[in-house]
């Protein structure tokens, strides 16, 4: 079978894209890492059998809908949704919401992070219990004794400080007022999404002043400054300029991060989650948390040790043994994780590839002409002009030689492009970590009928 994954952003997803891609490729399949914003023109020209969204909104409906036409069978795994939102905040992840949206019409199978998120679609009737799959999230399976191993990072004992403001502080969208169109063509209520923007600017310029003003006591702690992978950096590396003991690098994987760390601190960022799961203390600097945040990212505030003032921040940082062995991690994880995540076993990256080898059939879709047609309007139903004319450019000469020519153009995007050398190089790691007798090539796709290559990356047993 031909199994596609779409790729969003390289930093936050790609070990466990790598990790499924080797499960995957090991059954027998060609495994196809297609990046997000090359899918409307790669995609038709690739006669998939069955392909791995990131997610199911309002704003991707016209692709899954040309998917299906495609004969496609879809599977959706959210690459950001472990948790749901409050039940009164208006989250276009909220199952019942989304059935508003119709997109479960072009989706076959919803592939969970934990019980309680598959709970909470099976009682909003979003799909038949049968296509509802409890899997966790590949990812996360970097976090469990059987890969930690591969989590390599040239520093140790230092304070880990992720930060998650990628909507007022854009890496991609440019300004904040992009990010919230961003968020109102995904079905956000755009009330709501005024008052967490203004939530949200209030507190960003008091967290950057804590985490200075902390780092300023504390001259004998290192501190590693990690912006969200959608986060331009450029403010914290103006703000910490002066500070030595100060390191802004948001290169690699969180995960290679967090493990080496003394310590986690953060606001409202899920990536307590995975320090509870590589078994390090979460910091919540909660002191400077806001209502209407805490109900938007409860989560993180709920399984991590609540900082209530600066005082006790600071002596967190000067003990965080201390304050680790008074954290209660087992009931922590029993309560909140493995609801909400699953087991962590070192497993899900498997479980979903078997999900999708036992119900992916063979695709009977489209000819090619209609593949074509398709591909040139960017599986969009009414594309824009400028959508048009890319579509078109990517047709004569390859998705590939346009995404170069972007990724030069624009260099935010770099970030969200990937080698073929670093995901073989990546994906054959995994196999000699896991004692697997067999290799694995990446290339580059060529298209159905082109024959040009593809942004897409195609991998299979060597």
């Amino acid at each position: 079978m031909n199994i596609g994954i779409i790729l969003d952003n390289p930093k936050r997803e790609i070990d466990g894209v790598l990790l499924l891609t080797y499960q995957l490729a090991r059954q027998g399949h060609d495994v196809y890492i297609i990046p997000m914003y090359q899918q409307g023109h790669d995609v038709p020209l690739l006669k998939l059998d069955g392909i791995i969204v990131n997610y199911a909104r309002l704003n991707n409906k016209s692709f899954l809908r040309a998917y299906k036409e495609l004969g496609i069978t879809v599977f959706v795994l959210d690459s950001e949704g472990g948790v749901i939102a409050e039940k009164d905040i208006p989250t276009p992840s909220n199952p019942s919401l989304m059935r508003n949206t119709g997109v479960q019409e072009y989706i076959d199978h919803y592939l969970f992070w934990g019980k309680t998120q598959r709970d909470a679609f099976a009682r909003a009737g979003m799909l038949p219990d049968d296509r509802l799959h409890v899997t966790g999230c590949p990812r996360y399976d970097l976090c469990s004794t059987r890969w930690r191993s591969l989590l390599e990072y040239p520093r140790r004992d230092y304070i880990l400080v992720n930060t998650n403001f990628s909507t007022i502080n854009p890496l991609f969208t440019g300004t904040a007022k992009s990010e919230m169109d961003v968020f109102h063509s995904a079905g956000w209520d755009a009330g709501y999404v005024r008052d967490l923007f203004a939530d949200l600017h209030g507190v960003f310029r008091k967290y950057l002043d804590t985490v200075a003003e902390l780092a300023a006591r504390n001259q004998d702690r290192m501190f590693v400054v990690r912006p969200h992978p959608f986060e331009n950096p450029a403010v914290y590396e103006r703000t910490y300029a002066a500070h030595r003991n100060v390191i802004v690098d948001g290169t690699g994987s969180v995960f290679n991060v967090i493990h080496h760390a003394t310590c986690v601190l953060h606001l409202n960022c899920q990536t307590a989650v995975e320090t509870i799961l590589l078994d390090k203390l979460p910091v919540s600097m909660e002191f400077l948390n806001t209502g209407l945040l805490l109900r938007h990212w409860s989560l993180p505030s709920e399984i991590s040790y609540c900082a209530n003032s600066p005082e006790e921040l600071d002596a967190i940082v000067k003990d965080p043994e201390k304050y680790r062995t008074q954290y209660p991690l087992v009931q922590i994880h029993e309560r909140y994780i493995q609801p909400w995540f699953h087991i962590n076993d070192g497993n899900a990256s498997m479980r979903v590839a078997d999900v999708v080898r036992a119900h992916t059939n063979p695709a009977r879709g489209a000819g090619w002409l209609r593949r074509l047609a398709m591909s040139l309007a960017g599986c969009l139903e009414q594309p824009r002009l400028l959508q048009r004319a890319q579509s078109l450019l990517m047709s004569l000469v390859g998705s590939r030689a346009v995404s170069n020519l972007r990724r030069r153009l624009n260099a935010a995007r770099r970030t969200k492009y990937i080698e073929c050398e670093f995901v073989e190089s990546g994906v054959n790691r995994i196999a000699r970590h896991d004692g697997a007798d067999i290799s694995f090539q990446a290339t580059h796709a060529r298209g159905l009928g082109t024959g040009l290559p593809l942004a897409t990356l195609r991998v299979t047993a060597a």
